[in-house]
Formats: structure tokens, C-alpha cells, sequence
């Protein structure tokens, strides 16, 4: 499983993925980003005051959702909830990290290992 790397600079340089959100919901979410993270396919997720921000595109089944396994175990280790944007429904939803290290199930796409977990684990939240 490869590790996150804190990225300095602008987010339009370590944007890799055409189909990206994140830096969708960091427009619409407007605070001040204090660390980029990446692994080797991309960007995974930006830190913000008290949460760290992942985007998906849609929910599996309009229920199922993913992130990064490191982006939650470095959510839990910040002790900052999940944020999750859902560009589908252009909404936020907030998860404790535990509640997805709990429930979740094991996924990966090629080196990188995601957490799948039902979206009802969170909360729609109106940051």
C-alpha cells in the first residue's frame, strides 16, 4: 500500500486525474488549505481547519462510497473527521474515521487500497 506525501504549491500542479474533484470542493468548501496529499497516482486529499477533505463522483448504488485508506488513517491520526464531497449530488458529508476503519471493506485499484463503506456511517454536513 503506498504512503501519502504532503504536496506545497499550487493544486493545479499535483492535479493528475482529468476526472478529479477536489479541487471542485475546495472551491465551493472556501477555506484556507493547509497540506495537499498525494500517492503515486495523484492527489488524494486536502487538510483544512477541521476536517480532511476526499471527493468522489458519485455513491455506488446511491449507497456505497470510498476513500483512500491512508486518508482515513491520517484523518484519524489528525483527529479531524472525513469530509467527503459527492460531486453527483454536490453535497458534503462528514465521517469519523473510526466509524470507516470499523465497517468498511477492503478495496484495491492497482497500488492503491480503498476502505468501502455505506454512506449512512456519516452525515450530510452544510460546512
Amino acid at each position: 500500500m503506498g504512503q501519502l506525501h504532503v504536496i506545497f504549491g499550487d493544486v493545479a500542479e499535483v492535479r493528475k486525474g482529468k476526472d478529479n474533484l477536489l479541487p471542485k470542493a475546495m472551491k465551493k468548501l472556501n477555506r484556507f488549505i493547509l497540506k495537499h496529499y498525494s500517492d503515486d497516482q495523484g492527489l488524494v486529499a486536502f487538510e483544512v481547519d477541521e476536517y480532511l477533505v476526499v471527493a468522489k463522483k458519485y455513491a455506488l448504488r446511491g449507497i456505497i462510497v470510498s476513500a483512500h485508506t491512508n486518508a482515513v488513517l491520517q484523518a484519524k491520526e489528525l483527529g479531524k473527521d472525513l469530509l467527503m464531497y459527492i460531486g453527483e449530488w454536490d453535497k458534503f458529508y462528514a465521517f469519523h474515521p473510526q466509524d470507516i476503519i470499523d465497517n468498511g471493506t477492503r478495496n484495491t485499484r492497482g497500488k492503491s487500497v480503498f476502505l468501502n463503506f455505506d454512506i449512512k456511517l456519516g452525515r450530510e454536513s452544510d460546512v
